[in-house]
């Protein structure tokens, strides 16, 4: 997991010394870029594969997909920097829920503005990869998020955005056996969880 960090992080670095040296970056906004995000999360399909031994010895595998509503939500720091007059690239963190797991998020984002003057109002789009930290030790899955959103400036530093996406997790979540007995460690396996949200948020960057 440290290497993941070091990775995502020199991919930061590295951008931010690439911009430096890019001419056609908008003066009309920062190099620099912090703000924070909220989302609500709705979980709406899940297909999972689980391989256990049960209290009695016996071996199970069970594999199916199931259209099942459940709420979540997150709420996201972030930090990065405009690489040229129309891409953002920063790193997300925070603490939310996925499917009913506590975890810390950590993702690297990369917005595309889809507008020539970024002093209006104006659509974008963006991508996101991270993954989903537990009590900053063990790592219950990835995240992948591909949204869109319309944003509107205050001033040159300060925007309101208001956002919707689609997220694909794949996520370690605790279940039961048929005795609705949840089972130990060891007795796992397999615990394979592909969950299909989409999210919709509000954002405050500067």
């Amino acid at each position: 997991m440290r290497r993941g960090f070091l990775v995502i992080s020199i991919l930061m670095m590295s951008s931010c010394f690439l911009a430096a040296g890019d001419k056609g970056r908008s003066m009309d906004a920062p190099r620099f870029t912090y703000g924070i995000e909220w989302s609500y999360i709705g979980t709406f399909f899940n297909h999972f594969h689980h391989n256990y031994i049960t209290s009695d010895g016996y071996r199970e595998n069970e594999q199916d997909s199931y259209f099942s509503y459940r709420n979540n939500a997150q709420i996201l720091l972030n930090a990065g920097c405009n690489i040229s007059k129309r891409f953002n690239l920063s790193i997300y963190a925070g603490y939310g829920g996925l499917y009913g797991t506590k975890v810390f998020p950590v993702s690297l984002r990369g917005t595309y503005y889809i507008t020539k003057d970024i002093t209006h109002p104006h659509w974008l789009a963006y991508m996101d990869l991270g993954c989903g930290l537990e009590n900053f030790k063990k790592m219950p899955g990835w995240t992948g998020k591909a949204g869109a959103g319309y944003r509107i400036p205050l001033s040159r530093s300060v925007k309101l955005d208001f956002l919707l996406s689609y997220q694909c997790a794949y996520a370690d979540i605790p279940f039961s056996d048929a005795d609705g007995e949840y089972l130990p460690a060891q007795n796992i396996r397999r615990n394979d969880n592909f969950l299909s949200s989409f999210l919709v948020g509000i954002g405050i960057m500067f």
